[in-house]
């Protein structure tokens, strides 16, 4: 006896369930919506696949912080909230960030929230360089000196790489940043170099001619000057030629500033430390323009002593992470070596 005879067999088309292949969401997108709609991450925390840009930069976890030192965390943004100072109806922001290991407020005071307002949205991955500091009743918070989109330059990088470039990372290549841009950048092509100046890139010249399509992208904190010089080389050997400028526009701004600072002085100071790329940098531009010495504090200037004494004007300048009571040392040490 047959139990289903006369009925369609299960290898029947027309019982066959269709299935909509859909392509997985990206980790961060799949771990935004988790925790959107299930209140966790299931997939883990967005910022543990940082894990070894967060060693490069010595990044402290959020559970590892203390009151009263400089730190780098890597956050993922939950909240921004934006208002205006009383006094000067100035723009600053209050920002919840958390890692795997807990969360933590971020103060963006005006001058910074200004320099990096762009990058203030939530659900972004952010590097955040500031001070740690203690408040009644609020407990710990990082007061921003520095914010950093993580994929900014790391997923221009990898568009250009899909889209067939030779692509050129304007960088020193020991540097964190340029290291994670190399590495996304060479999941999607073997044709990825990276360059700090002309000389390190003419032993490519012939390779970059031949493929004809030139990407560039740069590491943040990269002299305008050396994109410029760079481009001037590279376009005789393309015919397309692609470039995103993704020097932080603070940067840029600084560098201008300190520029027209040193037409008008003997001697520029540049205070921050000497690890810093954008400090090393800033430093390295002056140089140009005039006699600069770059110290981490005011301890250093005593090597410095005879050059300061023939220098009429002195003028000071620093890094952007660089603490307030740190420059402050420095201009009254100065301000008794000429008393």
């Amino acid at each position: 006896i047959e139990l289903f005879a006369g009925f369609a067999s299960f290898d029947d088309p027309a019982l066959q369930t269709a299935i909509d292949q859909r392509n997985e969401f990206p980790l961060l997108t799949r771990l935004t919506k988790e925790n959107e709609y299930l209140g966790v991450y299931l997939s883990g925390h967005p910022v543990t696949q940082y894990y070894q840009l967060g060693q490069q930069l010595h990044a402290t976890k959020i559970d590892d912080l203390y009151p009263n030192s400089e730190a780098t965390i890597i956050v993922l943004t939950n909240h921004v909230k934006t208002i205006y100072t009383k006094r000067e109806h100035r723009e600053m922001a209050f920002v919840n960030g958390t890692d795997e290991t807990g969360a933590v407020d971020i103060t963006v005071f005006p001058k910074q929230y200004q320099q990096f307002k762009e990058q203030l949205e939530t659900n972004k991955i952010l590097i955040v360089r500031g001070r740690v500091e203690y408040r009644e009743g609020r407990g710990l918070q990082l007061v921003a000196n520095q914010l950093q989109d993580v994929k900014k330059v790391q997923q221009q990088a990898i568009e250009l790489a899909k889209e067939g470039y030779y692509v050129v990372i304007v960088g020193k290549a020991e540097h964190p940043e340029v290291i994670a841009i190399k590495a996304n950048a060479q999941q999607f092509s073997d044709k990825v170099i990276v360059a700090s100046d002309i000389n390190q890139l003419e032993p490519f010249a012939q390779k970059l001619k031949s493929h004809k399509k030139i990407g560039v992208v740069v590491q943040t904190t990269q002299m305008l000057s050396t994109l410029n010089e760079i481009i001037t080389y590279l376009t005789p050997l393309s015919k397309e030629l692609k470039i995103a400028n993704t020097i932080c526009q603070s940067t840029s701004m600084r560098q201008s500033e300190a520029i027209e600072l040193a037409k008008q002085s003997d001697l520029m100071i540049v205070v921050g430390s000497k690890k810093s790329a954008n400090t090393t940098h800033l430093a390295e531009i002056l140089r140009n323009t005039a006699s600069t010495i770059h110290i981490e504090t005011d301890a250093e200037l005593e090597a410095y002593n005879e050059l300061i004494e023939k220098s009429q004007k002195i003028s000071i300048t620093a890094g952007a992470s660089t603490p307030q009571n740190v420059i402050d040392k420095v201009i009254e040490n100065i301000q008794r070596k000429g008393e």
